[in-house]
């Protein structure tokens, strides 16, 4: 997970559709697409949960939906804001994490992160393992939220799934972290400002990993080797 900014007003063609008359079903293709469209301004074309790359053309195994639009506050529980742009995000079509994973468990919805309001940044580390760890030093709801977060979107799997895939894409990205990192120790080495070098480091590394997947915890290890 990241934080998200969400630019109003969102997607017009929601305006068209009355929670005490319409339900979802309700949208047609095509304004779906304008939906996506604006989420996809919003996260890229990763999932809002996991940051898995969503493939937007095609249909994932047993023809299931490679995406879907997730309602953070349950439709069903909370019919008005069925319509509403700040309640949705583009999620994975994952069965065993993410959005439909979610609608399955039992939580209290304050207890989870919505990443455009709280940046789970501040809630979470990741490691080359693929493991996410949550940080020390927060507070007992903080912490609820992350371990509630963490169990809800089955992010933190003890084997395979999510942290296996994150593992593979730290994995693809270590000669990268490598080289910059190395790049980094020589120009500190040769007495450059030490702020100077990593902001600038840092500035090319996150134009390169921008369009990767899992990439909160690329930049986490990446962070973790830089001088």
């Amino acid at each position: 997970m990241k934080y998200l900014s969400r630019q109003a007003p969102g997607p017009l063609v929601l305006n068209k559709f009355n929670f005490a008359k319409d339900d979802w079903d309700s949208l047609s293709s095509s304004d779906k697409r304008e939906v996506w469209e604006e989420i996809i301004k919003m996260q890229g074309k990763l999932c809002a949960y996991c940051e898995k790359k969503i493939n937007h053309h095609k249909k994932a195994e047993n023809n299931r939906a490679e995406r879907h639009i997730e309602h953070f506050y349950r439709k069903g529980v909370y019919k008005n804001l069925t319509f509403e742009w700040s309640n949705l995000f583009g999620s994975c079509g994952e069965l065993q994490r993410c959005g439909f994973y979610k609608d399955k468990q039992k939580y209290d919805d304050e207890d989870l992160i919505k990443a455009d309001e709280r940046d789970p940044d501040d809630f979470f580390r990741f490691f080359e393992s693929g493991d996410v760890q949550i940080k020390s030093g927060l507070d007992r709801q903080e912490r609820k939220m992350a371990e509630v977060t963490l169990r809800v979107f089955n992010l933190n799997p003890s084997s395979g799934g999510v942290k296996a895939e994150r593992r593979s894409a730290i994995e693809s990205s270590m000669t990268l972290i490598k080289e910059l990192v190395g790049f980094a120790s020589q120009l500190i080495n040769s007495q450059c400002e030490v702020e100077e070098v990593r902001s600038m480091i840092f500035e090319e590394f996150n134009e390169k990993v921008k369009d990767r997947c899992f990439t909160t915890a690329i930049k986490h290890v990446f962070e973790n080797r830089m001088p």
